[in-house]
């Protein structure tokens, strides 16, 4: 049976997000990157579909990964030798292979809107690469790599991660190189990543109330950019 581990690389907790600075300080930014990977995370737990989640962070792991009671749910550090998203991949890659890997899912820890279906929509199809685009159709929010058995050792191990600008072009052209199929799945979840306050003033009030909820900040505040999204 193929083995799966799900990668979510977990960016600049202390100091990242910083075009949500008009609605975040530093260490709020830092909550609110934590109460996004959570969400990632266990939503990837309630689909079943990884036999492992591993947690590839900058800095110490995150709290949760410690406290959260999942049994399969592991966080490694990134070398600072290794900076970047794609060695950060790389990295988390080469522990999930050690860990008898066949299979990776890898998902972006910023997507507020991920829900079970669309983890679905991505590991449910068989081609050796499977990319998940976000809504403009140039970046990409997930991956999956190695469909089947036959495909997943070479596919798995050799994929180069080419996240950054113009990236789902890019990785279209790596499944080429490797000589294999790339399918695309587009779901409402995989497509929409929080980075600035465009993006906070499209989510629904109640994902908004949930993001809020673990951020250390008072109610008048919560109030105040609340209004601002809504008036935006």
């Amino acid at each position: 049976m193929i083995r799966t581990m799900a990668i979510v690389p977990v960016r600049g907790n202390s100091v990242g997000k910083t075009r949500l600075s008009p609605f975040f300080d530093p260490g709020q930014r830092a909550a609110l990157v934590e109460a996004m990977a959570w969400h990632v995370v266990s939503t990837i737990q309630r689909t079943g579909v990884a036999d492992r989640i591993l947690i590839v962070s900058e800095g110490n792991p995150f709290s949760f990964a410690s406290q959260r009671g999942m049994s399969n749910l592991d966080a490694i550090v990134q070398p600072a030798s290794e900076p970047g998203l794609n060695a950060a991949l790389a990295y988390g890659r080469t522990w999930a292979l050690g860990n008898g890997a066949d299979r990776l899912l890898v998902l972006s820890a910023d997507l507020p809107l991920l829900e079970p279906a669309d983890v679905y929509e991505l590991t449910d199809r068989r081609a050796p690469v499977v990319i998940a685009p976000d809504r403009f159709a140039t970046g990409t929010n997930g991956l999956v790599l190695g469909g089947t058995r036959r495909m997943a050792g070479t596919v798995t191990a050799e994929f180069s991660f080419w996240f950054g600008a113009d990236s789902f072009r890019h990785h279209r052209a790596e499944a080429m190189r490797l000589g294999v199929s790339a399918d695309t799945a587009s779901g409402p979840g995989t497509s929409f990543d929080l980075d600035t306050p465009d993006d906070w003033n499209r989510l629904p009030m109640d994902v908004r109330e949930r993001l809020l909820d673990p951020l250390p900040i008072g109610p008048d505040a919560i109030e105040e950019r609340q209004r601002w999204a809504e008036s935006a």
